[in-house]
């Protein structure tokens, strides 16, 4: 089971990889066409997101960038992410 499950991580780990290299040389994912059906949800989750300054938040999953502009609005930021390249990424922004 733990082979099992290390394989999964490293598979995941690899994906998230590819996919942010994507993503910095520009390339849109299949999703990007349809972020504007949320565009209400996103005006929400921006104003939830204004009140942070100076309060201490845990942002799991940080491959969408979520964790700088944060930190710069004075949100202490703990993040945490698969993928090694996205984590290195926000280490260099720091």
């Amino acid at each position: 089971m733990a082979d099992s499950t290390d394989t999964r991580l490293r598979s995941e780990a690899r994906f998230q990889d590819e996919r942010m290299l994507r993503a910095n040389q520009g390339e849109e994912e299949f999703r990007d066409r349809f972020y504007f059906i949320n565009a209400a949800a996103l005006a929400d989750y921006e104003e939830l997101l204004s009140g942070l300054a100076g309060r201490r938040v845990v942002v799991v999953g940080s491959s969408d960038g979520g964790v700088i502009p944060l930190a710069r609005d004075g949100v202490r930021v703990e993040g945490i992410d698969i993928s090694l390249r996205l984590v290195s990424k926000i280490k260099q922004a720091g």
